[in-house]
């Protein structure tokens, strides 16, 4: 019976352990030159994620904003006009 308590002692510490191991941050890595920006403000510019001190939204990491290179929209002349 002790040697029962001592094993079921040593697993509970095992499983613990693990569990409170090593845990993956869930911030996205950063590369040279990112940085978290509010959508409505983008003059704001952060190391890490967290609230827009101007209105309080979410901060979003800026290579997750489209640069606006491609945000053109094709139009056929039908649809171009005004009738």
């Amino acid at each position: 019976m002790k040697t029962i308590k001592i094993f079921m002692t040593i697993a509970l510490f095992l499983v613990v352990g693990m569990s409170c191991g090593n845990k993956t941050s869930k911030t996205e890595t950063l590369q040279a030159g990112d940085y978290y920006t509010c959508t409505m403000h983008p003059e704001i510019h952060e190391e890490k994620p967290g609230d827009c001190p101007k209105c309080g939204m979410k901060l979003v990491l800026n290579s997750s904003i489209s640069s606006g290179e491609n945000d053109q929209m094709d139009m056929s002349n039908d649809s171009s006009s005004m009738k």
